[in-house]
This record gives C-alpha cells, structure tokens and sequence, in this order.
C-alpha cells in the first residue's frame, strides 16, 4: 500500500484508493467571537472536532472551547468553572444565547440592508457589495429561508 505524505503534517492518513494514504493536516480548532451569524458554523465544526468526541474528556473539551472562543461568547461564561459539568453548563449557555434562529436570519437580512451605497465608479466597492450580498443571501438559503423577491 502507497502512502501519500503532505509536509508538516502530523501522522494522520487517509485512504483515497484500497492501496494508497494520503496524509492530510490536522484540523484547528474553529474561533467564535459571538457574532450570530458565525455561529452556526463555529457550533457545527466544534461538534465534530471536539464536542461530540466520546473519547475526549469534558475538562479538555472546555479548555478547547474556552481557547477558541473570545468577545462576547467568553464573558457569558468566564466564571464557570473548568470541571466535566462546567463543559455541560458552558455550552448549553453558548447554545441558548447564539442559537436563535430568529435573530441570525434579522442579522443576515441587516447585513444586506445596511450596504453602503455605490458613490461612484468603484470595482472593489462594487466587488464588496456583491460579495456581502451573495454571502448573506447563500446563508438565507442554508436556513431554508426564502430570497425571491417578488415581482423579479
């Protein structure tokens, strides 16, 4: 069987092919600010790499946690305590708070609201504008949200 390496990365293989490994890099941990609209990602990639690991104890996974999160998601729980219940009591705060689906969708609508207005003959701030709003209308659609406009 033929193993494929990528430089730099630690000893982790996957197969692509019965008789070849390919070595790819390591995950980092995802970073969450406490920007709604991040959330969703940051909660769904955390999960898989730590939170959802039965072979990761809970006092490592808040200190995984508490290393990835800063802002305001690291004040509404900087005082519990590192333990196994303190992970439990941590997240189920983090998910209660940023896990309001109401108040992502009104934010990835503000976002596209609150453009600026093109002043003049820009590339990049016409660039930006379609970008912001092809952004925020993708993560609409992610949310099975509706982005017909009618009479378009």
């Amino acid at each position: 069987m033929e193993e494929l390496e990528v430089a730099g990365a630690p000893e982790l293989y996957v197969t692509t092919k019965p008789s070849v490994k390919v070595k790819v890099p390591q995950l980092s941990t995802p970073k969450c600010s406490g920007n709604l609209p991040d959330w969703v990602t940051f909660e769904d990639t955390f999960l898989s790499l730590v939170g959802d690991s039965t072979t990761i104890p809970n006092i490592q996974k808040f200190q995984y946690l508490l290393s990835a999160i800063n802002g305001d998601a690291q004040r509404v729980i900087q005082h519990i305590s590192v333990s196994e219940q303190g992970f439990r009591v941590a997240w189920e705060i983090l998910v209660e708070r940023y896990e309001n689906e109401r108040l992502i969708i009104n934010t990835h609508i503000d976002n596209i609201v609150k453009l600026p207005s093109l002043t003049s003959e820009n590339a990049r701030q016409l660039c930006q504008i379609v970008d912001t709003t092809k952004c925020n209308l993708e993560a609409l659609k992610a949310m099975k949200q509706n982005t017909q406009i009618a009479g378009i």
